[in-house]
C-alpha cells in the first residue's frame, strides 16, 4: 500500500508564486503517475487542469506581458481559480486511490480470516467440554496449580487455548 505522508500542496505557502504552486502540481502528478487511468474522468480532469494551469502561468517558457492592471488582475483570478480546482480534484483522486487500497487490504484480511476459520479445529467439542470440566473441577477442589500446563501438554495446545476453552465452556455461565 502506497502512503503519502503529506499532501503535495501542504508545502505551498499562502503568499507563494504560481511557479511554486506548479512545483507542487508536479509532485502531485509524480505521486499519481502509477495510478493514472485514462478511463477515469477525475484523472483526466486533473491532468487537463494541470495542463491549462501550465498554459496560464507559462507562455512558451516566458512570463506573459499584460496591457493593464485589470488584465493582470483577471489573469491572477484565473490562476487562483485553477489552483483551487487542481487541489480539489487531486484531493478527490488521492482519497479514492487510498480508499481503494484500504478496501483491498480489508478484503485480503477478511479472506485470510475466512480461510483460517474454515480449517478444522484442533479440539473437538467433547475435548473442549472435558477440558473445561477438569479445569473448573480443579479450581473448585483447590488443586488448580499446574492444571493449565498439564491440560495443554495432554491436548497439545497452548495454555492460552486452555484458558479460552475453560472460559467458553464454563459450567457456571
Amino acid at each position: 500500500m502506497t502512503k503519502i505522508t503529506d499532501e503535495p500542496f501542504n508545502g505551498f505557502p499562502a503568499d507563494g508564486t504560481p511557479v511554486q504552486f506548479f512545483e507542487c502540481v508536479q509532485r502531485a502528478l509524480t505521486w499519481l503517475e502509477p495510478y493514472l487511468n485514462d478511463n477515469d474522468i477525475n484523472h483526466a480532469t486533473l491532468v487537463a487542469y494541470c495542463r491549462s494551469y501550465a498554459n496560464l502561468v507559462f507562455c512558451d517558457g516566458e512570463q506573459q506581458a499584460y496591457d493593464s492592471q485589470e488584465s493582470l488582475n483577471a489573469a491572477l483570478k484565473q490562476v487562483v481559480v485553477k489552483q483551487q480546482q487542481i487541489v480539489t480534484v487531486f484531493s478527490g483522486v488521492r482519497n479514492s486511490i487510498l480508499s481503494a487500497q484500504a478496501l483491498a487490504q480489508v478484503e485480503s484480511h477478511s479472506k485470510t480470516q475466512s480461510e483460517r476459520a474454515s480449517k478444522p479445529r484442533k479440539l473437538e467439542e467433547s475435548d473442549c467440554r472435558r477440558i473445561a470440566k477438569r479445569y473448573w473441577d480443579s479450581k473448585a477442589d483447590g488443586t488448580s496449580y499446574g492444571i493449565v500446563k498439564a491440560l495443554a501438554a495432554e491436548y497439545d495446545v497452548s495454555p492460552t487455548t486452555i484458558h479460552a476453552t475453560a472460559k467458553k465452556y464454563n459450567p457456571l455461565n
